[in-house]
């Protein structure tokens, strides 16, 4: 009978560790869990991560309540974002060990979320093999050289919404409408690497009737499934507009429409 129980507990331990479960602390995780630990705004060179766990490269790390961690001034580059990591090497214990880079993180199948992955923007080096087993928990956007941009941030799901307290930046101001689907490429560089959605605003003039505005990823440039408004004279539209892979966007006006603006207020990304 014990030997029988004995071979029962043995399968069942090979079951956790096939399907990606973590042990330590008081659970079992499947492999990519996150809950809570959402990083939030302190002020211009300090972060706050709320109380939560997670599991990480295999691991089991957990947060008691909300700790406040200083970013290091050289990650503070104003118009980038910086990276909010968990230091897979430097944490010893089931409490993380955090850091931020302005290293780059790229989806992991393996490990099921975002990990280090890149030295810079053109992903041309690759970091070291140990640091791959660092994993993404956050983003900010710093607003100049040593001072991060205010932001609030909310968990929604699986996901992370930020809505910042300016503009990250403006793509279009004072453009004229032209009547078709118009592609603004240069967005990818204003929403984070695992932005899922990006909060759009946008506004649009008419010397004499009804104007419209449409804001939608690069791939779908749809009217269905985006952001959109009609006014009279003047009209604005605000929202999320989920992104494609390209993490673009399209913009579409009437050929008489003009004054057209658009700025990126925020995103949602995952980990």
């Amino acid at each position: 009978m014990r030997k029988k129980l004995w071979s029962i507990n043995f399968l069942f331990l090979i079951f956790f560790i096939s399907n990606g479960y973590a042990g330590g602390g008081y659970s079992l995780l499947p492999k990519g869990t996150i809950k809570g630990m959402c990083v939030k705004y302190n002020d211009a060179s300090f972060i706050d991560i709320t109380s939560g766990y997670c599991e990480a490269n295999g691991k089991y790390y957990e947060v008691e309540s909300t700790t406040t961690y200083e970013v290091d001034v050289n990650d503070i580059i104003g118009g980038k974002f910086t990276y909010v990591y968990i230091d897979d090497s430097g944490s010893n214990s089931i409490t993380p060990s955090i850091m931020s880079t302005d290293d780059i993180p790229s989806w992991s199948d393996d490990k099921q979320g975002w990990y280090r992955k890149w030295t810079n923007d053109s992903k041309s080096t690759i970091v070291d093999d140990e640091d791959q087993n660092d994993r993404c928990i956050g983003v900010i956007f710093c607003e100049t050289d040593y001072s991060i941009m205010k932001f609030d941030s909310v968990i929604e799901g699986n996901n992370v919404r930020v809505n910042t307290s300016k503009k990250i930046i403006r793509l279009l101001s004072g453009a004229s409408g032209v009547g078709t689907w118009s592609s603004l490429n240069t967005h990818s560089d204003f929403v984070p690497e695992n932005a899922v959605k990006s909060i759009l605003f946008g506004e649009v003039q008419q010397a004499n009737g009804i104007c419209q505005i449409y804001l939608s990823s690069d791939e779908l440039k749809s009217f269905y499934n985006g952001v959109g408004a009609r006014g009279y004279l003047i009209t604005d539209a605000i929202g999320a507009v989920v992104l494609g892979e390209s993490r673009n966007i399209a913009w579409y006006t009437e050929s008489d429409d003009h004054t057209v603006i658009i700025e990126v207020r925020g995103f949602v990304y995952t980990r």
